[in-house]
């Protein structure tokens, strides 16, 4: 197995700031190291390479433990609670931000929709998303009469995203009709 050095330099890195944290006392503190405890108990192998969504996942995490009045925070406090690892399968929080009926409805959807644009870097990405139908849910919710108009172009920028990645472009056209619902958008304007 060959392990970059730059993996294994963030995974020092990583291990050096999550033993910081566990001489920190406060609130937040503790809830980025239980972040941190579920990120490292779901990596199966040493130096393990995580989808990109996935890492953005925890890096925008930390920012929202650390902000308790964000709108995601009580989700994600639940996660944190509920499970000891993150599912690295799949996108955390995914189905449960863009389906909310909550007040937040509309934050958690923003949320959610700029952490998959910002994750979709290569092919573990590509296969997450194919495999939990990430595009598909995206043409629907650009599609919904209940989106607004800053979420229809968050989505849209996350499927102008996919050509990025040749194989998965390939395999939406041919099979979720990407490349019709797009002209079918341009003909709309």
């Amino acid at each position: 197995m060959v392990v970059w050095p730059c993996r294994a330099l963030a995974y020092e890195a990583l291990g050096l700031f999550l033993a910081a944290l566990t001489a920190g006392s406060n609130q937040q503190t503790r809830q980025v190291q239980l972040l941190l405890e579920s990120l490292k108990r779901s990596i199966s192998q040493p130096f393990q390479q995580l989808p990109g969504v996935i890492a953005a996942f925890a890096a925008e995490a930390v920012f929202v433990l650390m902000s308790p009045g964000c709108a995601v925070y009580p989700p994600l406090n639940k996660l944190l609670l509920k499970r000891s690892e993150l599912n690295i399968q799949e996108v955390p929080l995914m189905y449960q931000l863009l389906v909310s009926g909550n007040q937040q409805h509309s934050e958690e959807q923003v949320w959610i929709v700029q952490l998959l644009a910002a994750g979709l870097r290569g092919p573990l990405d590509a296969q997450l998303y194919r495999r939990r139908f990430v595009v598909e849910l995206l043409m629907n919710l650009h599609d919904s009469p209940l989106a607004n108009g800053h979420i229809r172009r968050l989505a849209l920028h996350t499927l102008t995203a996919v050509a990025f990645i040749p194989a998965y472009a390939k395999d939406l056209m041919c099979r979720a009709g990407l490349q019709m619902w797009l002209d079918a958008r341009v003909n709309q304007r």
